[in-house]
């Protein structure tokens, strides 16, 4: 009886000590389970760093990119050979360049807030207000040519282009100067003007020349005729007469021919000037 107690005892112990075993075992597994999730997890949580970093590396990079990008955008902007300048529906100026402001003859402090229409001279003002109207109206593009009167008051020519921003609540405006261009223009369109009275004068003087001319011709082609045909039956006296006026006929001519060069020297430029005292009455009464 004994005998039998003493061995379930011993295999009760050796029980114990099995499980006491495996628990062990089951430990070890479990912690070894464990570090190698743990190795997983820092390395995904490096990878991870290591992305961010390279992310952060690339905004860096964009950053300064945009910056750059920005600080050129600026420079054009501000210091365009082309005004630029955005006003709103009340015709406010809200922002504008250098150029800009040197049309407007001001600088750009003391012209935001002022109203652009106010700098347009009187006579393109209907027109630049179809211009304007049309822009938001139509919401297109559009053109046209006003002249501006600076605060210096000088007058600028100016070609507009003009959009409106995506809110319809700004129009930008784009100023080209075209004053020299203008101004050119209108240079020759006097000299257009005045080389056409200078022709129209020109005409009527020769129109008055060859009447000038004629009759002078006209005697002394009379005289010549009489010469040549009855010049056997004319007297010694009546050759003298006609030999005089001969001669006086053709100072006329040759006087007049001078006249015509003296206005050609002068259209050209190349008369000097002799001023001289003369007795107006005699000069009229020789004409």
């Amino acid at each position: 009886m004994k005998k039998n107690n003493s061995d379930l005892s011993d295999s009760l112990e050796l029980r114990n000590k099995a499980e006491d075993q495996l628990n062990k075992e089951a430990t070890i597994a479990n912690f070894r389970t464990s570090e190698l999730d743990y190795l997983k997890i820092v390395h995904e949580l490096q990878i991870h760093q290591i992305e961010l970093e390279m992310q952060n590396d690339e905004l860096v990079i964009a950053k300064e990119k945009a910056e750059l990008a920005q600080a050129k955008y600026t420079e054009l902007y501000e210091f365009a050979p082309s005004g630029y300048i955005s006003i709103t529906r009340d015709c406010k100026i809200q922002e504008l360049n250098f150029a800009a402001a040197r049309m407007l003859g001001n600088e750009r402090l003391n012209l935001k807030k002022k109203r652009f229409t106010q700098y347009i001279n009187n006579e393109s003002y209907s027109n630049f207000n179809v211009f304007f109207q049309n822009i938001f109206n139509l919401q297109t593009k559009g053109t046209c040519e006003i002249t501006l009167e600076t605060e210096g008051n000088s007058s600028v020519y100016v070609n507009l282009e003009g959009s409106i921003s995506n809110g319809n609540e700004l129009c930008f405006l784009t100023l080209h100067d075209i004053t020299d261009i203008k101004k050119a223009k209108i240079e020759l369109e006097n000299l257009n003007k005045n080389l056409k009275e200078v022709n129209s004068t020109k005409d009527l003087f020769f129109s008055i020349i060859a009447h000038d001319l004629k009759s002078p011709f006209s005697g002394f082609l009379g005289l010549l005729k009489i010469l040549s045909e009855d010049i056997n039956s004319l007297s010694i006296g009546e050759l003298n007469d006609i030999s005089k006026l001969l001669n006086k006929s053709a100072l006329n001519i040759y006087k007049l021919l001078e006249n015509l060069l003296e206005w050609a020297r002068m259209q050209r430029g190349i008369t000097p000037f002799n001023p001289e005292i003369f007795n107006l009455n005699i000069i009229v009464n020789q004409n």
